[in-house]
């Protein structure tokens, strides 16, 4: 590995103490009500009597004899046919009378107009009332209930031993696949803060409502596929988006969810034999896309033809869990559902691939359906997994009935409990939540920003600056590369109750707006410290073509989390994880002229350690890469996912000192008062030659460095010098102030 792409990783104090803020921003979501689980239903604990409204049952059903399908035999499994739309009155997977009963009441319900059904559903809902809250639609509290309902399995995913499947260093990743304008996405970026990453794939001619998200519309990254149209069905569209998620994040994401459907308003019944497609694509991405252990969540409908049926036993074939329920806020007139696949097992290929199979063959074939995955004898003669699917049906399928008759026959309405509604909400932990807003302007937040640089010079010696090479010091200095030694583009940025960034002008002493042309997005209530670059595209034919980049430095509060307390390594690591979570290839930002901009793309700064620094400089020296000028400057190789690589011009380095036993908001301070500034304002700065050859113009060289990391003692105020050359201190920079501006490319080849 190159040493430009070469960073430190986090020791195992930092990683422990990553671990912690996890599991406090776990206890932070638990359930705030009390509930007893038993044999698959939910009895939740309250002095109302609402236990009845609330009681949700719901068939689950292990995995407990896990093997691999062959990919021959399942290949030899389809039956294709011609296409058909309607309802199954002659389904095996249910009891006949019960289906009959529902098929009737679904002819009369068919007699009404629009309107009137849409009135009807409302009128005989008793949690119609609940809505969707202070979420972006009546999808986000559902997925809040379903959520409450199964322990959190979705905003706080665990393995069967109740760990955590998301590492301490990492996001929590998802895939929302077809489930614009987004209430399930909305719910999982409201529910763990800035934690959370997700990844959405809109319809064709559909949209996600990121400006209308509660938070995080800045962490949700839209992706049509490589035709740009959405559409899932297409096997190119299918393996492009497979690359871009797994371009960010190789193990695949946590979550994947699927709450997409047509508009098919006039066709209340028979949406199974519509929806195929769309669920054997949804299966196949969320196949494709999850990580072992990972969780899925599918809206289905009706579960009466033997392809629905099929393709729930092979999902069943390929999670260690699947359950199948309709939750209380889900209209109950409505055929909807959701299938929940639990634990993804590790080897999902053949399944996957028999599904591409199907989906490629219809898509080669006009006017072909398929009508089963799976023998129908096989489906019948699980008895556990029949018996699964059949008590589901016949359950579900009452509750539908006897709503319908209640909105056909003229039955009384529900009434309206606004006590009800806040109990509910109370009860799935849809609770607005106490944001932590500041104002970097005034009190404890100003006190620092005017903190002088130290600038490196020869009037101080560097074991003065660092101390000795061979102590301990030498573990707790983290060098980082810069690109603006002037402190006009490297300051701080803020934002307080909304997006508009601000940023320290140490020239003015003001909060200035960030200039628009800088692309610059952060959520509400964050606090950093950084520098905005050139980000120069590394390719030989693109001529250094560039753009403007944010990099972060260090960090005080991200969207709400005050993190000064903790030392500067694990502030680094919360960064690095903040940087994914709000970099957004697909996000955009309107300026003064009305047009729209892409926004900054948003890296965090790697270091190494001040003991490395003379073999890290030394490799390092030769990194001449071109500009858009022509001309030749040093540059550092930036982590890109998407699109061509970058690197930005590196004029010097900024060290920070790491405080590991501070635990305050001090601990910021401190590392931020202490820093040291090397300015590199020489092309033959990092030349290596005899101590007593280096020039004698006020600058610090890298032999100066490769003379401290080799002393260990006896450090006197001009012994790591020629004490018999004589020093003239007025051409020196004073030790403690403002660095000097300089040019954004720095020094040239």
């Amino acid at each position: 590995m190159s040493s430009e792409k070469k960073s430190e990783s986090p020791n195992e104090d930092t990683i422990s103490e990553l671990t912690a803020l996890t599991s406090e921003l776990d206890l932070s979501n638990a359930v705030t009500t009390e509930a007893t689980v038993e044999s698959g239903s939910i009895q939740p604990k309250s002095e109302k009597s609402i236990e009845e409204l609330l009681l949700e049952s719901y068939e689950c059903l292990e995995n407990k004899r896990h093997g691999r399908l062959d990919r021959n035999v399942l290949s030899s499994w389809t039956i294709f046919g011609e296409r058909k739309i309607g309802f199954d009155e002659t389904t095996k997977f249910a009891d006949k009378e019960i289906v009959q009963k529902l098929y009737s009441a679904y002819l009369e319900y068919e007699l009404f107009s629009e309107s009137e059904r849409r009135t009807k559903k409302q009128r005989v809902n008793p949690l119609e009332e609940v809505k969707k809250a202070f979420l972006l639609n009546r999808a986000a509290v559902k997925f809040a209930n379903i959520d409450s309902l199964l322990g959190y399995m979705f905003s706080n995913p665990v393995d069967k031993l109740g760990r955590s499947i998301i590492e301490p260093n990492e996001l929590m990743y998802f895939v929302d696949i077809w489930g614009g304008p987004g209430g399930f996405a909305d719910y999982l970026l409201w529910r763990r803060d800035w934690q959370t990453k997700g990844f959405g794939i809109p319809m064709k001619n559909g949209f996600y409502g990121t400006n209308r998200f509660t938070v995080g519309g800045e962490r949700f990254t839209i992706f049509k596929g490589a035709k740009r149209d959405g559409d899932i069905t297409n096997e190119e569209n299918i393996t492009s988006i497979v690359r871009y998620v797994k371009q960010h994040i190789s193990l695949g994401v946590h979550i994947a969810v699927a709450d997409g459907a047509y508009d098919v308003e006039n066709q209340k019944y028979g949406k199974e034999t519509i929806f195929k497609r769309m669920y054997l694509s949804e299966a196949i991405l969320a196949l494709s896309l999850l990580r072992q252990n990972g969780h899925f969540i599918m809206k289905l409908f009706d579960v009466l033809m033997p392809f629905t049926v099929g393709l729930i036993y092979l999902l069943h074939k390929c999670f260690a869990q699947v359950i199948l329920l309709k939750p209380k806020s889900s209209r109950p007139s409505s055929a909807e559902r959701y299938l929940i696949c639990k634990w993804k097992f590790h080897d999902t290929t053949n399944i996957r691939m028999y599904l591409e199979e199907v989906n490629v063959k219809l898509n080669n074939t006009e006017d072909l359906d398929v009508i089963s995955l799976v023998p129908e004898e096989i489906l019948l003669n699980d008895i556990e997994f029949f018996n699964f699917v059949y008590k589901s049906n016949n359950s579900l399928a009452e509750i539908q009935t006897e709503s319908m008759l209640q909105m056909t026959r003229g039955g009384s309405a529900c009434s309206s409990d606004p006590s009800l509604v806040q109990t509910c909400l109370e009860y799935w932990n849809v609770v607005p939540k106490t944001d932590v807003i500041f104002d970097c302007t005034i009190g404890e937040w100003a006190k620092f920003v005017n903190f002088p640089e130290n600038l490196l010079s020869p009037l101080l010696p560097l074991c003065e600056s660092f101390g000795l090479p061979g102590g301990k010091l030498g573990n707790e200095w983290h060098c980082i590369r810069i690109e603006n030694v002037s402190t006009d583009r490297r300051t701080f940025f803020s934002t307080n109750s909304s997006t508009d960034v601000k940023m320290w002008d140490p020239i003015s002493t003001e909060w200035i707006n960030a200039p628009p042309n800088f692309g610059l997005k952060f959520p509400t209530n964050t606090f950093l410290y950084g520098e905005i670059a050139c980000n120069h595209v590394q390719n030989a034919n693109s001529n250094g073509k560039s753009s403007d980049g944010f990099h972060i430095i260090d960090g005080l509060v991200l969207n709400g989390q005050d993190i000064r307390g903790h030392p500067y390594l694990v502030r680094l690591e919360l960064c690095k994880k903040f940087a994914d979570a709000i970099n957004n290839s697909s996000s955009f930002i309107r300026i003064e002229n009305g047009e729209s901009i892409r926004t900054a793309s948003i890296n965090c700064k790697e270091t190494f350690l001040l003991k490395d620094l003379v073999p890290e400089m030394e490799k390092f020296r030769g990194s001449w890469k071109s500009i858009q000028s022509g001309s030749k400057v040093l540059g550092h190789s930036l982590q890109t996912f998407i699109g061509p690589k970058r690197f930005h011009a590196v004029n010097g380095l900024l060290f920070l000192r790491n405080f590991p036993n501070v635990r305050d908001e001090t601990n910021f301070n401190e590392t931020f008062r202490s820093r040291q500034l090397w300015n590199w304002s020489r092309s033959d700065t990092l030349d290596t030659v005899d101590i007593a050859k280096t020039p004698d113009d006020g600058n610090v060289y890298l032999s100066h460095f490769c003379e401290y990391m080799n002393r260990q003692v006896n450090c006197g105020a001009l012994n790591w010098r020629d004490k018999n050359r004589p020093q003239n201190p007025s051409r020196y920079s004073n030790n403690r102030g403002r660095s000097g501006a300089r040019g954004r490319t720095g020094f040239k080849k």
